[in-house]
């Protein structure tokens, strides 16, 4: 499965599903599109991150995250979740509050299905390999009703 390593707290913040996009001032993701990916996160910290936050969604919002990162954690060092790139294309003002930055001349990974997993990993700078996969939903029921 094909990966990209996040700073964090942007990692956590697409696996609990507050960050839908995710942004690059490059279109070097753009071959992401429609495929499944892993989403890692680094064991960088972005000190700025709650400004660039505040500024582009509400209030009540902004306390819910910051409610998030007091109460879950933060997994540095591992696949925190997976996601389907729904669309790969510049990104507009009207993308900041999915993207909790301002988007403004940047590209985007635009995520759908993004589903919660930890899995230890060693990160790596643009688009890499992971040796990981999820179990479709259907095995996984399969499994339970035979148990």
């Amino acid at each position: 499965m094909k990966a990209i390593t996040l700073w964090q707290p942007w990692a956590s913040l697409v696996g609990w599903g507050y960050k839908t996009i995710e942004t690059r001032t490059h279109n070097r993701f753009a071959s992401l599109e429609g495929q499944q990916i892993a989403i890692h996160a680094g064991k960088k910290f972005d000190k700025d991150w709650k400004e660039q936050v505040c500024e582009c969604v509400d209030h009540a919002l902004f306390l819910r995250i910051i409610s998030s990162l007091k109460f879950c954690g933060i997994e540095a060092g591992s696949i925190v979740c997976v996601a389907r790139v729904k669309e790969a294309r510049r990104l507009t003002i009207e993308d900041n509050s999915r993207a909790l930055c301002d988007c403004e001349g940047k590209y985007g990974l635009v995520l759908e299905y993004i589903r919660p997993v930890t899995f230890p990993a060693k990160g790596k700078q643009g688009i890499w390999n992971v040796d990981f996969r999820i179990e479709s939903d259907k095995r996984i029921n399969r499994e339970r009703r035979n148990r």
